[in-house]
């Protein structure tokens, strides 16, 4: 008995000494760590339109601030919109001698939220072509960010008609998300007539607070919290994969009218002969040959394709970030939206393809 009771003390001790330890490793490293949201104070602009039509879009004229809880201090990232209430500086409606005016359309991927004036693909595409036009060539690219936040394809479309052409584009970018499928980001409140957020970000997770363990005693240790976290992270992941799978099913009235709108949008472009470029963006999340989204963007290829004819070129940035760890790609660890290093990536990238099809040599 004796022997046994020692035994058992001393495994007690063990174990012990060894949480202790483990403790004082993740106390060391901060482990785990709980993010806060970042603020989103005064980001859109909301109105009617001459129909009586809800509409909304970037703050006009104002410097979108956006504060980031960080590890050691937080921090900021400006986001300045010109008069239209679109991302960076005056629009011109007088075009330039031998000037190609690209359009970006999108939601805040193309908008480039969390990435800071200038860093945006959008901004960066054109700035890799100048760069690449050779001496003999005269040809200058600018380019247009009509980018706003949460927009889906039919309201991307709704801008095109409503004012993006307007503005003469000579090349259409359309960056299409994989939650483009999903219905209006707000809607109109019937009671108090106020524009009010869906509740969608309640079930996927997309820049919102990390959640929190109970309030316990043993979630005071970090150990527990740490396993909790895991746990939480696992079933997000499951949710979310289970989320965008359905939005995409055949006969999913989000994915019939995303189509609907991607047709429209080609069509348009098809009609004025002007070049549109649809950007695909993976969902950044495993980066591999794991990746569960892959068939979605083949199902939009193919419409684009279909759709687009020879006026259409269906980029899949899947490959160009495949093999990329996920998370040094993301604004935040609470904020999967690209940065600037993917920001940068797809800009290269983008700048190759246009640069080779308008014959003004290879972009650095």
């Amino acid at each position: 008995m004796k022997d046994a009771a020692l035994k058992l003390f001393l495994l007690a001790l063990s174990l012990a000494v060894g949480l202790s330890a483990v403790e004082f490793v993740l106390k060391e490293k901060n482990l785990p760590r709980f993010y806060l949201a970042h603020s989103r104070e005064g980001q859109f602009d909301f109105r009617e339109n001459d129909k009586g039509e809800f509409r909304y879009r970037n703050a006009p004229s104002k410097e979108i601030v956006f504060v980031y809880d960080g590890d050691r201090i937080d921090y900021a990232i400006t986001h300045t919109t010109n008069s239209a209430g679109f991302r960076g500086r005056e629009f011109l409606h007088t075009k330039g001698a031998n000037t190609v005016r690209i359009a970006f359309l999108g939601d805040s991927f193309t908008f480039g939220e969390g990435v800071r004036d200038g860093r945006t693909f959008a901004e960066r595409t054109s700035q890799y072509l100048n760069k690449s036009v050779s001496p003999e060539k005269s040809v200058r690219f600018e380019s247009y960010n009509f980018g706003v936040g949460g927009y889906n394809t039919t309201q991307s479309l709704q801008l095109l008609r409503e004012e993006v052409l307007g503005w003469d584009p000579d090349i259409v970018v359309l960056g299409f998300t994989l939650n483009d499928a999903e219905p209006m980001l707000f809607t109109v409140d019937d009671t108090t007539g106020e524009p009010v957020r869906r509740e969608r970000e309640n079930r996927v997770s997309e820049g919102l607070p990390d959640p929190l363990p109970p309030d316990t005693f043993l979630f005071r240790f970090r150990l527990p919290r740490l396993i909790w976290q895991i746990a939480r992270t696992r079933k997000i992941t499951g949710q979310t994969i289970d989320y965008y799978r359905g939005l995409y099913e055949d006969g999913s009235a989000g994915w019939l009218e995303a189509k609907k709108s991607l047709v429209a949008i080609l069509d348009i472009c098809v009609e004025r002969r002007i070049p549109c470029y649809v950007l695909c963006f993976p969902i950044l999340f495993h980066l591999d040959e794991s990746y569960p989204f892959e068939s979605i963007h083949r199902k939009i290829g193919r419409v684009v394709e279909e759709a687009g004819g020879d006026n259409a070129v269906f980029i899949d940035l899947l490959p160009l970030f495949r093999g990329t760890e996920d998370r040094s790609l993301w604004v935040h660890p609470t904020d999967q939206h690209p940065n600037e290093k993917a920001h940068d990536m797809v800009a290269r990238e983008l700048a190759r393809i246009i640069g080779k099809d308008r014959g003004i040599g290879s972009c650095n």
